[in-house]
């Protein structure tokens, strides 16, 4: 299981590698440079032109102006939440291989626990991909489609670039990369920051399963099984502190990008709902809306699912210590386990900016906000 991070993201980190936001090894002074240009060159010109023609485009359209709206507030969002990757690429590639260290030795039905993760990590990475490239040729293929010599996004520009056909198709194409390049980007960073949680949330099973069946696992080494016992609960000590121990690296590492991603999400939420409304039922913007609607509940939904299967994941320590044969155990390995299952009360929650918990009910608390703005948009209008 040496690989077992890499067996389980290798999309996403395959992908990342192609968008030059990620390095598998150390990274160069080249690529740094590399890395940096490239970001500031596609990231920002469609958040930029696109606010500017907010000031001094025409928005009598309520629909585009959604839609833009929607867009040039997702594009902010992408910008601060990819930056990371290139300015504190060294501090997350550790944490990403933090989990493929030898951590503890895997009996076979523990190599099939964290299988089964690995398994739901490449599954979800495939199937959110999947969309966000749908969606990608969607809103970058609907001017071309619907409109006449339009763009993905509404930008601004002090002369008008749809006189000649090479010019506009050039511009054409680098708003439509602009567009591309962080959604692609962030489709597959955000399977990857809760599928890193639910790696150590199979961790956390393996190490309840350690603590039901210390007794008998103890029994299968050779020598004194008092012995045995006390060097299993040091390592399930162990194991315990190395799982929370990523927790805080996860945190310290994602935590911010995590948190431009919660507080832009009420907002885009609200801009897609209110598009969705004030659009023609089945039309093919509606159903398109409709998708990227979609797309943004799965996306904060598995932050939020992921975290609150580690929080409760490790609520079951101390369960799985009383569920053994503690009471056959020496006094030595009794309080070694005592002091386990006090250091296990304190809840391991994962935050977002350490201001929002990643939990089901912060997911519930971000559609109560999105609805209210969204009624307090269509009162104005």
């Amino acid at each position: 299981m040496s690989s077992l991070v890499q067996e389980s993201l290798h999309i996403n980190l395959r992908v990342l590698e192609l968008l030059w936001l990620y390095t598998p090894g150390d990274q160069t002074n080249f690529q740094k440079v590399r890395s940096c240009i490239l970001f500031f060159v596609i990231m920002f010109h469609v958040p930029v032109l696109g606010g500017l023609h907010f000031i001094f485009g025409k928005n009598n359209n309520p629909t585009k102006l959604a839609d833009n709206a929607f867009a040039v507030t997702a594009m902010w969002c992408y910008a601060v939440k990819l930056w990371p990757l290139i300015g504190n690429r060294s501090k997350i590639n550790d944490c990403i291989n933090y989990l493929d260290k030898p951590i503890v030795a895997l009996r076979e039905n523990q190599k099939v626990i964290l299988q089964t993760c690995s398994k739901i990590c490449r599954r979800n990475s495939s199937i959110f991909l999947f969309y966000m490239t749908i969606a990608v040729i969607g809103f970058v293929t609907k001017p071309f489609l619907f409109e006449e010599r339009g763009f993905p996004v509404d930008v601004w520009f002090p002369i008008s670039l749809t006189d000649r056909l090479d010019v506009y198709w050039g511009f054409y194409i680098y708003v439509a990369i602009g567009v591309a390049y962080p959604v692609i980007a962030s489709g597959v960073l955000d399977p990857l920051i809760p599928s890193l949680l639910c790696l150590a949330t199979g961790h956390l099973k393996v190490l309840n399963d350690n603590l039901k069946h210390l007794d008998e696992y103890s029994n299968e080494a050779n020598g004194s099984k008092d012995n045995n016992l006390y060097k299993n609960i040091q390592k399930c000590i162990k194991h315990h502190t190395e799982i929370l121990n990523f927790v805080e690296f996860h945190q310290n590492c994602f935590s911010y990008m995590v948190f431009s991603q919660f507080v832009s999400s009420s907002l885009v939420l609200c801009f897609t709902c209110w598009n969705v409304s004030i659009l023609q039922p089945f039309s093919f913007e509606w159903f398109q809306s409709l998708g990227y609607f979609l797309i943004l509940l799965v996306q904060l939904y598995f932050y939020c699912y992921y975290g609150t299967n580690l929080s409760e994941e490790c609520d079951k320590i101390t369960t799985s210590v009383y569920m053994g044969k503690w009471y056959k155990y020496d006094v030595k390995s009794r309080k070694a386990l005592i002091l386990l299952m006090e250091r296990s009360k304190k809840p391991t929650i994962v935050s977002a900016g350490k201001i929002l918990d990643l939990s089901v009910e912060t997911f519930t608390t971000i559609l109560r906000r999105s609805y209210s703005l969204l009624a307090l948009l269509k009162n104005q209008n």
